[in-house]
């Protein structure tokens, strides 16, 4: 995957990806908050303003979830690693966990996290939050 082909690190905002079949993928804004248990996500938060981005580092996070697979995070280092390298290191690296959740992730999601039962093939068929 090439990523520097439309780097989102010049762009200011939330950028999320997630694992599936062993690739990252990009997860549509509307989806922005919600995570399959059964996946790990890569979330890049890079400052809005111009003020913020010079000399400041943007977080890169590494979300697992509680039935994510060795394959699904496999993939998601891979692409973390990759991702940051691409960013030549100017960003602060976190890890998450199902449920145990910084407050810095938790931040970038409002009202909250909603944590999917399954993966992606489960949600065309019925998906449990809780």
């Amino acid at each position: 995957m090439d990523i520097s082909k439309g780097l989102p690190g010049m762009q200011g905002g939330l950028h999320i990806w997630i694992s599936e079949n062993r690739k990252m993928v990009p997860v549509p804004e509307g989806a922005y908050g919600n995570f399959f248990e059964e996946h790990c996500y890569v979330i890049l938060h890079v400052p809005q303003s111009p003020k913020a981005t010079q000399g400041a580092s943007s977080d890169l996070h590494y979300w697992v979830g509680k039935q994510a697979g060795a394959e699904a995070q496999g993939a998601a280092e891979a692409f973390q690693q990759r991702l940051q390298d691409e960013l030549r290191g100017q960003t602060v690296l976190h890890r998450e966990a199902q449920a145990h959740e910084s407050d810095c992730f938790c931040s970038y999601f409002r009202p909250g996290i909603i944590y999917r039962k399954g993966g992606l093939a489960s949600d065309l068929k019925h998906v449990e939050t809780n």
